[in-house]
């Protein structure tokens, strides 16, 4: 019974720190150069349309929602031109042994309604291009900080400018507060919305092991 409740507690630890992971990014095909995107725009789509979001049996901590997005922009529009899962390969040998072999499996026209491209008119906002060398890492989420940063805003799925930082200037607050102005509600938002997970996770952690003490103690009377 005591060791039930120690697997429990293990296997929700496990689940509190996956949501702390260093995330597989999207990415955005831009004047022919593929950078990897630091905000995910199809989750709004998926969070109108549900039963359009890609299932695979193959879930890991570092890619949470699942799959990955890849973007275009053409003639100033924002497209998505391809969406991908992971799908497993595995032999029985490598069942028992736990070690799997994935491939990319490309599920846009499912999670399009039968498209192959589709405009992302839903977004409003901006777009987060790091790219250089990597200054500092993180493990949670896209919180690494790389050595430059290109901003596109977005309106509508329309492209309306870009912007070229630095690291510093990327998170010093004078430098983007005219470019980030109104959107800037929306990145302390999704910040915050991590931040919340981590700390919720944590008190219930707390809370299991407190129960988890006072029941061993329980059963020693």
């Amino acid at each position: 019974m005591r060791l039930k409740y120690i697997l429990t507690v293990l296997f929700f630890i496990q689940g509190i720190f996956s949501f702390a992971t260093a995330q597989i990014p999207d990415y955005l095909v831009h004047n022919g150069i593929t950078y990897a995107l630091h905000v995910n725009p199809m989750e709004e789509y998926f969070s109108e349309y549900p039963e359009r979001r890609p299932q695979s049996a193959w879930r890991s901590s570092a890619l949470w929602r699942g799959y990955v997005a890849i973007f275009e922009i053409i003639d100033n529009e924002l497209f998505v031109v391809d969406i991908q899962v992971q799908s497993v390969l595995s032999t029985q040998l490598e069942l028992e042994t736990g070690k799997f072999n994935t491939e990319w499996v490309n599920v846009t026209a499912e999670c399009l309604n039968g498209e192959n491209r589709k405009k992302v008119s839903w977004f409003n906002g901006l777009l987060v291009l790091p790219h250089g060398e990597l200054i500092n890492y993180v493990h949670m989420g896209y919180q690494s900080t790389y050595e430059y940063y290109k901003i596109i805003e977005i309106e509508n799925g329309n492209y309306i400018n870009e912007y070229d930082l630095n690291y510093k200037e990327h998170k010093s607050p004078e430098y983007t507060r005219y470019i980030y102005h109104n959107n800037s509600a929306e990145e302390s938002s999704s910040s915050l919305w991590i931040w919340v997970l981590v700390i919720s996770g944590m008190i219930l952690l707390i809370t299991c092991i407190v129960l988890l003490v006072i029941k061993t103690r329980l059963l020693k009377f």
